[in-house]
């Protein structure tokens, strides 16, 4: 595949992700979170809304392991959109890891 073909069809998710990471800055910047924590959240969090909920929770001083649980349960919704295409992965030899992805 070549690269200006890979760029055509990442436009279109590019365009839903650039307004929720401008959104998500300016936001960290509003409470006061330093740049480096955003982009680590950014980077480690496994979904756009657990990101806003984490700035939430550290905001209002909530310890690791509670943020670590709420994350964990405001992400398990993808564990059952995956379940919902098991006929799908059929054919995919580590079918259980997809799901939790």
């Amino acid at each position: 595949m070549h690269f200006s073909y890979v760029f055509k069809l990442s436009v279109p998710i590019f365009m839903g992700y650039f307004p929720l990471g401008v959104a998500f800055g300016i936001l960290a910047k509003s409470m006061g979170v330093s740049a480096f924590i955003a982009i680590a959240l950014s980077t480690l969090a496994y979904g756009g809304a657990a990101q806003f909920m984490m700035l939430s929770l550290f905001s209002a001083g909530t310890g690791l392991f509670e943020v670590f649980i709420v994350s964990y349960l405001v992400n398990l919704r993808h564990t059952f959109y995956g379940l919902a295409l098991l006929k799908e992965y059929k054919d995919l030899k580590f079918r259980l890891f997809n799901i939790a992805t």
